[in-house]
Order: C-alpha cells, then sequence, then structure tokens
C-alpha cells in the first residue's frame, strides 16, 4: 500500500515504538492450532514491515518543531504597518502563510511543518510620532491531497490576536515621487494557535495461504486521524524603513527579533472496525469464531518553539486611491528554512 499514511504516520525519536503496529486482537479458531498461529503472526509482521518501511514521515519531532515555529512567523507584519502613516486611524486586512522548507527531515521531499494567520487591525495614532493596533483573526481551510492509492483529507484551523506600537525615531523626508520613509521601530505581543487535523482511509488485503490447513482471507481497515495543535506567544521587536516613489509604491524593509514560547504538540490513533479473517477452504471451513486483527498507532509527539529568533522582511505597497493600500510581504527566519509571504489590504484616514 503506497504513502498510505502520508502526513499521518508519526513515531516518537524518543521511542522504540514503531509507527504502525498489527496485532491479533482475537486468535479465534486458530486457538487450537498453535502452529498456525505462529504462520499468521509471521505473516502480519511481514505486513507491518510493509507498512512502515512505506511511511514517509521521517521524524515527527521534526515536524511540530518546524510547525511551532512556522506559527510565530505566519502572523509577523499583519499587527503593524511598515509605511502609512494615518492622520487619525487605520484599518486593515491580511493573511499570512509560513512553512518550513527543509526538506527529507519530517517528510520525504515535503515540507517540515507549517503555519497560517489571518487578522483584522485596527490601528490608531496616539500621538505624533507613535501608532498602537489591535488585530485578530481566525482562518478555517480544508485541502485534498492526492496519494498514489489513497487520498489524505487535511483540515487547518488557526486562531490569533495581538497587541503592538510602532513608534517613527525618524520621521519620513522628501516627496511623494521620491522620498524616504524614516525610520520605524515595533514592538508588541503576538498570540497564535494552530490546529491542524489529517485523516485517511486504511483497506489493507489479508491473504494467507497456510499450506493446505486453509486460505486465510480478509481485510484490514481502519481511519488513521492526527492531530497537531500549537500554541505560540511572541514578543517582537523590529526596526524597519522604506522608500517611496512615483506616489503610488512604496518599497519597506527591516529586521526583526522575537522571543517566543509555546509549543507543538501531536497526537493521534487510528479508528476503525476490528478486521475479521475468514477461512475459504481446508479444515478451517465452517469455523464461527474467526480471527480478528486490529492496527494500532503511536503517534504522540512533542516540540518546543525556538525561544528567541531572528529574521529579515521586505515587502512592496501599491498606494491606491481613497486611502486604499495593497502589500505583499516576505519573511525569513535566520538560520532555519522557515519562511513566510502575507498579503492585505489597508485603508488609511
Amino acid at each position: 500500500m503506497k504513502r498510505f499514511c502520508a502526513f499521518l504516520i508519526l513515531f516518537s525519536a524518543s521511542s522504540f515504538a514503531r509507527p504502525i503496529d498489527v496485532t491479533v486482537r482475537d486468535y479465534g479458531w486458530l486457538t487450537s492450532f498453535p502452529p498456525l498461529k505462529d504462520v499468521l503472526d509471521f505473516y502480519l509482521q511481514g505486513v507491518e514491515d510493509d507498512i512502515n518501511e512505506e511511511n514517509p514521515i521521517l521524524d515527527p519531532e521534526r515536524l511540530n518543531y518546524g510547525t511551532a515555529n512556522s506559527s510565530v512567523l505566519a502572523s509577523k507584519g499583519l499587527g503593524t504597518d511598515y509605511v502609512n502613516n494615518p492622520e487619525k486611524f487605520q484599518i486593515s486586512l491580511g493573511t499570512g502563510v509560513a512553512w518550513d522548507a527543509e526538506k527529507d527531515k519530517a517528510f520525504r521531499d515535503e515540507i517540515s511543518g507549517g503555519a497560517i494567520a489571518s487578522s483584522v487591525t485596527l490601528g490608531a495614532r496616539l500621538n505624533k510620532k507613535m501608532m498602537g493596533y489591535l488585530n485578530f483573526g481566525t482562518f478555517p481551510y480544508v485541502q485534498n491531497f492526492p496519494g498514489d492509492d489513497i487520498d489524505i483529507e487535511g483540515k487547518i484551523d488557526s486562531t490569533n490576536f495581538g497587541m503592538h506600537f510602532r513608534y517613527d525615531l525618524i520621521e519620513q523626508k522628501g516627496s511623494e515621487w521620491l522620498g524616504w520613509g524614516g525610520l520605524k521601530v515595533h514592538t508588541g505581543y503576538e498570540f497564535n494557535k494552530n490546529k491542524v487535523k489529517f485523516s485517511t482511509e486504511i483497506d489493507e488485503p489479508i491473504e494467507l495461504d497456510t499450506g493446505g490447513q486453509g486460505i486465510l482471507s480478509g481485510r484490514l481497515t481502519g481511519k488513521p486521524e492526527y492531530e497537531i495543535e500549537t500554541t505560540t506567544h511572541s514578543i517582537p521587536l523590529e526596526i524597519s524603513s522604506s522608500i517611496l516613489f512615483l506616489k503610488i509604491f512604496s518599497l519597506y524593509g527591516g529586521l526583526g527579533t522575537d522571543f517566543n514560547f509555546g509549543s507543538s504538540e501531536g497526537k493521534g490513533d487510528i479508528k476503525g472496525d476490528v478486521s475479521s479473517i475468514a477461512c475459504s477452504s481446508g479444515i478451517c471451513v465452517g469455523e464461527t469464531v474467526l480471527p480478528q486483527l486490529e492496527a494500532k498507532a503511536n503517534f504522540d509527539a512533542r516540540s518546543e518553539v525556538r525561544s528567541v529568533t531572528f529574521r529579515s522582511f521586505a515587502g512592496l505597497q501599491l498606494d491606491l486611491p481613497f486611502g486604499l493600500h495593497a502589500y505583499g510581504q516576505y519573511e525569513q527566519m535566520h538560520g532555519t528554512q522557515v519562511r513566510a509571504v502575507a498579503a492585505g489590504l489597508k485603508y488609511t484616514f
């Protein structure tokens, strides 16, 4: 069975437990035939080996670690502003997506974690040089991932809120045709919570010839479900600047340091019916107490977010009529391959 648990079959790096255990719940009529019990156990060991060898997950703790750091980065830039200088208020709506782009660490040929954030931000001018911001957002998202033999359904729910302050250390200079946006410092508090769920179906055929005693056949069925719940808190400290040109474009960028705490925890199981094995020929024909199989999963894993992170960011803003602004932004967490993009609209007045 190819990639039947992609994004799902997680194992603890600190444990010797395998991702999936295939066991006999009840030997049924085989209880009276110890040699046949041994044959079935040996056959199921091979089934279990194949399942775990095909497992694309390399390190679930690494997956949680990448998800936790992505959670920190996903909302960066949504709760503050690097360019605009409203007279009184500002309203903005933005969405951010962050991911750990390092491959072959958590998944084979896949990213090592991710998170999303979406916020409505209200900004108000507190005095000539200071702006204050409050932001809040929720975001549900469902995605189907096609596999070689089976599809995987993923669902993510995010919640974030924050409070930020911006101080204009050096005021804007020049004109709207070509000007320097000055130097700004930013700080605040951000809370992010992401819950990711993956699920799929298992339908594994079982076919065992006991060597003349009978042919055992059946199906091993179940529904693997895995959930990653990430909660992070972050205190950013940023410095930014911008260049304004042609009245409609603004390029901005800066550096940031974040003080973080929180964790990402993965848990799950295989839920499904106990699979019975029927006998189609031999001495077992007519037996009513059938062997029953089940699959168990070892999914638990936990990782802490990096406590101190450094990053750089850059963006482009398009200044439209009537106080509207559209922007796109890119962020890179230094020392990692955690990256983020954000986009949104702003209205200043």
